[in-house]
């Protein structure tokens, strides 16, 4: 088999080159099947005759080439008529759809600080041409390089790690972190540079607390009236959840009141520059209208010259005729 023909060069890598895991693939097809069907899917696979078949792009343990996975990316990109569809592909990283159980172990136990972490160190496992190095890593922020042996002829690529990397603190409930990049190898640079920055979940350690309170409580009240308390763990739980709640929506209150103020803030800028412009096009109207007048005003002048203009050409003319006939 051979390659997707790529800005007018016809790759030679075979399409099942042991290159990137098909999970790179396996987002491509779930964010197009969402948008237009699996029915739709299929007949776009046997329009484009891709090399490789859907059930072999659907088996985790199978590879693809580069080459391979650009081409999906370029047909979805055109046949979904969404200019994001890479970077959307991506951001279906952190869904239960995409990675299964993995999705609720990181949620229950995980931070966003971690699944960077592990993501860089397991991307071996998945890509086999390409590298991540961490520049800079914080509990909130994170640099990073990606460098690859294999060209990359498209900004796709770019555009889905984006999606992936900015969707990952979706998973505790949080918005996307916010993603820069910085340089890209598509445009010739050593490596692509991403810097990325995100807001931490809010630690539930007051449910914790509450558990372990109320088993406390229990076991020395068994102790001393000699009967079973073991529900006061579950009371000390619910009172724990009862106050990581109500500290949660507090937070994200304050979120939503900052966002509100942002909003008012830019509205109020709009408004400004409205009345900007309002009062732009009045002084213009105005410089219209006075320059108008003077138009007119010279227009009059201008006729009122050309009259008097015929009027001495008239008398120059009757002149030279009176003394045309004297002279006769």
């Amino acid at each position: 088999m051979t390659g997707a023909k790529i800005d007018g060069q016809q790759g030679q890598t075979n399409d099942s080159a042991p290159e990137l895991s098909v999970r790179a693939a396996s987002t491509i097809l779930l964010h197009f099947e969402r948008i237009a069907g699996r029915n739709r899917l299929e007949d776009v696979w046997r329009q484009y005759g891709f090399g490789l078949s859907l059930d072999y792009v659907r088996t985790l343990t199978n590879f693809i080439s580069v080459s391979f996975a650009e081409r999906l990316l370029e047909v979805f990109t055109l046949e979904s008529g969404r200019f994001q569809f890479a970077r959307e592909a991506g951001g279906l990283t952190s869904t239960p759809e995409a990675t299964g159980f993995v999705y609720y172990m990181l949620k229950a136990v995980g931070t966003p600080k971690l699944c960077y972490q592990q993501t860089v160190k397991l991307s071996g496992a998945f890509n086999r041409v390409g590298s991540f190095k961490i520049e800079r890593l914080t509990d909130t922020s994170l640099v990073l390089q990606y460098r690859s042996r294999v060209v990359e002829h498209q900004r796709h690529f770019c555009e889905m790690r984006m999606g992936q990397f900015a969707s990952f603190p979706t998973i505790w409930g949080m918005p996307p972190a916010e993603l820069t990049q910085t340089q890209c190898l598509v445009d010739g640079a050593d490596c692509c540079r991403y810097e990325i920055a995100w807001n931490n979940p809010y630690p539930l350690w007051r449910q914790h607390f509450g558990v372990v309170g109320g088993a406390c409580m229990g076991v020395a009240l068994s102790l001393l009236i000699h009967e079973p308390l073991g529900w006061l763990t579950a009371v000390g739980c619910l009172i724990g959840s009862l106050t990581d709640t109500r500290r949660e929506v507090t937070r994200k209150n304050l979120q939503l009141a900052s966002q509100t103020e942002g909003m008012s803030r830019s509205w109020r800028d709009l408004r400004r520059q409205n009345e900007e412009i309002f009062r732009m096009n009045v002084e213009l109207e105005r410089r219209v209208a006075d320059r108008t007048a003077e138009l007119a005003e010279a227009n009059d002048q201008l006729a009122l010259g050309l009259s008097r203009q015929k009027e001495l050409d008239r008398l120059k003319t009757q002149f030279f005729d009176n003394v045309s006939h004297e002279l006769r």
